[in-house]
């Protein structure tokens, strides 16, 4: 039987996996991460990332991606480049 995965519904995976798994999980954060970010350009999908913020995270996961509460230039400081959210067209 062929089964048809809805776009959306893998980004809504993933960015969930993102934004919920325990710090030490960035290895595989970033494995789907790539993967997805792939099959969207490919299709012509892709419309970027957005770093998430201390309150777009649950569960376990406490890095963060970015930290705009703070001073510009240290945005990043102490950061985790794997805590994105995937955006399509």
């Amino acid at each position: 039987m062929k089964k048809t995965v809805k776009i959306s519904e893998l980004i809504n995976s993933v960015n969930q996996f993102n934004a919920s798994t325990q710090d030490n999980m960035q290895q595989a954060r970033e494995h789907l991460t790539l993967f997805v970010e792939r099959l969207l350009m490919d299709t012509g999908n892709y419309n970027g990332f957005m770093y998430l913020t201390e309150s777009e995270l649950t569960n376990d996961a406490m890095s963060v991606g970015i930290r705009p509460d703070k001073a510009k230039e240290q945005w990043f400081d102490n950061t985790d480049h794997t805590r994105v959210k995937l955006i399509s067209k």
